[in-house]
């Protein structure tokens, strides 16, 4: 048994070294630098908070902060919601399944220049489709910051195949026995849903939330 554990330590000796150099060091680093004044070539001045003042007081944090806010307010429900909505759809072993599963999960591994010409051409407003059917005359979507903005969230929802696999995974690791039990209750349709597939699916769907 000793045995065994140390050879799980040497295996995971690695990662635990690449961890410690490349993320807790220089976040420790960061961190501390964060309270003082430093340019590179004097010493290091600690300032406390002042830093922390100054920059909450600047415009553009706001904006950004607010711009992080409404991409995570929007995108998180979308893609999870998203993902669920197709696991849901696509978890039987049918004909049309199969090709569903490939197109769900398909836009996440598409690299990113791919994605970002595929909405490009979605948004562009003189043969854009996506801008002719909402009617976008006055200039293009992504000079607008209300466009532009809802074309990272659209982006961001593209590519939900991971969330979409995951939740596929869960969704048939869930015992089809508790469906028969919920049945024989009178459940039907969204009463199963609601008994049976969402209890179980709720650390899944909190998990690719988070």
């Amino acid at each position: 048994m000793r045995s065994y554990r140390r050879g799980l330590w040497l295996l995971l000796a690695p990662f635990l070294l690449g961890a410690t150099a490349l993320v807790a060091l220089p976040a420790v680093l960061t961190a501390a630098f964060a309270f003082t004044t430093y340019d590179g070539l004097s010493p290091a001045r600690f300032v406390g908070l002042d830093t922390f003042r100054d920059l909450l007081g600047y415009s553009e944090l706001q904006r950004s902060l607010a711009a992080t806010a409404l991409f995570v307010a929007l995108a998180v429900p979308l893609r999870v919601l998203g993902g669920l909505g197709l696991a849901l759809l696509l978890h039987r072993r049918t004909r049309l399944a199969a090709p569903g599963r490939v197109a769900a999960y398909l836009p996440s591994v598409l690299p990113d220049a791919a994605t970002a010409l595929v909405f490009l051409w979605l948004v562009n407003p003189v043969y854009g489709p996506l801008a002719l059917a909402l009617a976008v005359t006055d200039g293009p979507v992504l000079l607008d910051r209300t466009g532009a903005r809802l074309t990272v969230v659209a982006i961001a929802v593209f590519a939900l195949g991971e969330g979409f696999l995951v939740t596929l995974a869960a969704r048939r690791e869930v015992p089809e026995v508790l469906y028969d039990v919920a049945r024989l209750e009178g459940a039907r349709g969204v009463g199963l849903f609601r008994r049976v597939t969402l209890p179980l699916l709720v650390p899944v769907l909190g998990l690719l939330a988070a």
